[in-house]
């Protein structure tokens, strides 16, 4: 069997022939300037789709709230209260031994040898 079979009765044109190099035409204007002109429009079009799609997020980011918090969440009313510490006497006097330091930096930083070093 032969799947290629065309028969002359189903063709849509009849007596057509394909066009002969000499039938094409010849091209009226320089390919560079087609081209500007066509990217010049592509151009356009991209830069008119990008600034609208951005309008278009805009809006959208604006209008629709995209992550709510759930109502149930707002209904609860809940508060953190923290326990009060009790500070013994140790940890007062470390306290301050702690802000002291920090009052004066440059007492700590010598040892007792360097000072005598330093004294001589």
């Amino acid at each position: 069997r032969n799947f290629t079979k065309s028969s002359i009765r189903n063709k849509a044109l009849k007596n057509w022939e394909r066009p002969s190099i000499e039938e094409m035409l010849t091209p009226k204007e320089s390919w560079r300037h087609v081209f500007e002109r066509n990217q010049k429009r592509y151009n356009t079009q991209l830069a008119v789709g990008t600034g609208l799609f951005g309008v278009t997020l805009f809006v959208a980011g604006v209008t629709f709230e995209m992550n709510p918090t759930p109502s149930y969440v707002r209904s609860v009313k809940y508060s953190t209260v923290l326990p009060q510490i009790e500070k013994s006497e140790e940890d007062v006097s470390e306290s301050e031994t702690i802000e002291e330091s920090r009052l004066d930096p440059d007492e700590n930083v010598l040892e007792e040898e360097d000072k005598i070093a330093l004294s001589s």
